[in-house]
């Protein structure tokens, strides 16, 4: 009587929570806990899969497919048995959209369908993220799944997630950081941005760099740019071009390039090196050949990320004695035009566009001068504005009825994502309404700060967020730190790592610098 009870679990839209009356509490801990949540799932919790021994049939018309998922099943299970996996001929009534996909496994068989390799990608990492050991032995076996049924697509086309990569001293290894992305591509973002934050040593201008002790070569971000195409993410570059030219951070008073070299003194802005000298024609083609390093590396992706946030006023004679708005216009025209002879659109940070104190937006993010509207008026169009709140981050309010900043970019033309940081309700309202309005889409940011409540908090909700799924289901459902160290932990099988790689295994890396913080 109890196991017919027990036998089929159903979930329409999402997963169930333990507070779902569908599920017997003592059930309850057995739900699949899947990030992003998908569209639409329904588990049969006693029905079991065995993960090593049950065919996987893949309907889909991308050859490498099969390939694909031979290849990376056999590194998940780790020398254990692979299942065969067969090409399904093409049938009718496939899920919509090139990164949607349908699972449905039981004890016969697993099938998916896909009208891609990113679909069936996801698939995979769907059906992984529910796998549990097999009991009773003293060591691995095998692995076994519920069985299930889930119908899945993301509801924005962009979902990025933005690490910067600091120099050694701040914890951001090669290791973490191939181990960042191999997370991010687990949980279906199809973007990540790494930002050179001080962390990537350039070959053809070490000189504006930290030491070659505290950095990672420009062979670093290739190889693990290589990696996340593989795992179906795109590397997306990003450098300050404009404020943060330190790449040492935000008020510490260090800089990369000066602290070493006052030769380089003519490249910055007086005032501390803060801004680049944009009126300096030295500084036009140092910040063209570093576009063009980080892009090669990263295999020519169709986005660069200029940053040009947080910029200071002029504090440079050259610079002074001309309206700087224009000089800030032509400087972004010019970086704009730089990428896009390459094929590339540039994304920038929204602040430095909108004046300071505009009551248009009060309650959002406005650093710009009293010109910023002339600037924004005379960029391109096809630039990717990158509109960033923290809802209560510095006092800041949680969530808005509008937001009219995103609305404003996109009435002007302009494709907007939103840039949500830890804030659960701010980042879920955000991206409602990047969601319902029809805007570009998602990259949440993380700071680098790799540890705590806010490093955690990103993982959670985060992915929901980015695929669309935020709002879907039960509220109650979210992942606590365990549910995430599995998957963290299962990225980090992938790469090898073991009992010695102490600096990348956990969330927080060994070599972070442990900074007090009164919200973790």
């Amino acid at each position: 009587m109890k196991k017919s009870l027990f036998a089929v679990v159903v979930v329409s839209v999402a997963l169930a929570s333990v507070a779902d009356p569908a599920v017997p509490a003592e059930m309850a801990t057995l739900m699949p806990r899947i990030n992003p949540k998908p569209q639409k799932a329904e588990f049969r919790l006693t029905e079991r899969v065995n993960v090593n021994t049950t065919p996987i049939c893949i309907c889909c018309d991308d050859g490498a497919a099969v390939a694909w998922a031979v290849r990376h099943l056999g590194v998940w299970l780790g020398g254990l048995p692979v299942p065969a996996v067969s090409a399904a001929p093409r049938g009718n009534g496939l899920p919509r959209g090139p990164e949607a996909y349908r699972l449905e496994a039981g004890p016969a068989d697993v099938r998916i369908a896909a009208n891609t390799l990113q679909g069936v990608r996801y698939a995979l990492y769907t059906y992984r993220q529910t796998w549990e050991a097999g009991r009773g032995t003293a060591r691995l076996t095998h692995y076994t799944a519920p069985a299930m049924t889930v119908d899945d697509a993301p509801a924005m086309a962009f979902r990025g997630i933005h690490f910067c990569w600091m120099p050694k001293e701040r914890g951001v290894t090669s290791a973490f950081m191939e181990h960042q992305v191999r997370m991010a591509a687990y949980m279906k973002f199809n973007y990540v941005e790494i930002d050179n934050s001080g962390g990537i040593r350039s070959a053809r201008h070490p000189e504006v760099c930290a030491s070659e002790r505290r950095t990672a070569p420009m062979s670093e971000l290739k190889r693990i740019a290589d990696v996340a195409r593989d795992l179906g993410v795109t590397v997306i570059p990003g450098m300050a071009m404009l404020g943060h030219a330190t790449l040492k951070g935000y008020q510490c008073g260090r800089h990369a390039a000066l602290d070493p070299r006052p030769e380089l003194q003519p490249l910055y802005e007086p005032r501390n090196g803060w801004n680049w000298c944009i009126s300096n024609p030295h500084v036009h083609r140092l910040l063209g050949e570093l576009m063009d390093e980080l892009l090669e590396a990263c295999g020519n992706p169709p986005y660069f990320h200029v940053g040009c946030d947080e910029a200071q006023p002029p504090s440079c004679s050259v610079c002074c004695a001309t309206p700087y708005h224009e000089a800030v216009a032509a400087h972004l025209r010019r970086l704009h035009d730089h990428l896009k002879g390459r094929g590339v659109r540039m994304m920038m940070w929204h602040d430095m566009m909108l004046s300071a104190g505009d009551s248009r937006f009060r309650g959002f993010y406005c650093n710009g001068g009293p010109d910023a509207d002339r600037i924004l008026q005379s960029l391109p169009r096809d630039i990717l504005v990158c509109d960033w709140y923290y809802g209560g981050c510095w006092g800041g309010q949680e969530t808005f009825d509008t937001y009219p900043t995103l609305d404003y970019f996109q009435k002007l033309g302009f494709d907007v994502v939103t840039c949500p940081w830890y804030n659960r309700p701010a980042a879920i309202a955000q991206s409602k309404w990047v969601r319902d309005h029809g805007q570009f889409g998602v990259l949440m940011t993380t700071w680098g700060r790799l540890g705590g409540k806010k490093y955690y908090a990103v993982w959670q909700h985060g992915p929901s967020d980015a695929w669309g799924t935020m709002d879907v289901g039960p509220v109650e459902y979210a992942f606590g730190e365990m549910d995430l160290a599995t998957f963290w932990r299962q990225c980090g099988w992938d790469m090898g790592l073991g009992e010695d790689d102490a600096d990348t295994f956990g969330f927080v890396p060994a070599t972070y610098p442990r900074i007090p913080d009164p919200e973790d």
